[in-house]
């Protein structure tokens, strides 16, 4: 039917612009806000329409409002979440402060009997490890 058409549409359109939304911020709160008031204005719009293109008497409007709504409202939130581990990598890899990177690796071939784990700070992430900043 048309009202269902509708309610998939609300739904993909929240998820949608909550993972525009979650790649564009970065940020998981906001991308997940964001999402969350899109989709729930969209589903509000799309209950509206929905409700007042059925005349029957007996029909339950509370539950489309609940379904129609939250359903688009969730869909949102859970697509600024998913928009945020999305762009998590390419957020990452623009950074450009400096990150503690460390390879620890043993090395049994050294004769002195000092064997064990061997800690290489690279750039300014030592400055980091010695200072806490």
């Amino acid at each position: 039917s048309t009202a269902t058409w509708m309610t998939v549409v609300s739904v993909v359109g929240s998820f949608a612009i909550g993972f525009i939304a979650g790649v564009i911020t970065a940020n998981p709160i906001a991308g997940i806000a964001i999402g969350f008031a899109v989709g729930a204005a969209i589903g509000t719009f799309t209950a509206a329409e929905i409700i007042s293109s059925n005349y029957d008497i007996n029909y339950d409007r509370l539950t489309t409002c609940l379904f129609v709504i939250g359903g688009s409202a969730a869909a949102g939130a859970l697509g600024g979440l998913v928009g945020y581990w999305a762009s998590a990598p390419a957020a990452a890899a623009q950074s450009t402060s400096p990150r503690v990177a460390f390879q620890t690796f043993e090395d049994e071939s050294v004769g002195n009997g000092l064997t064990g784990d061997i800690e290489i700070a690279r750039g300014d992430s030592l400055l980091m490890t010695l200072f806490g900043k």
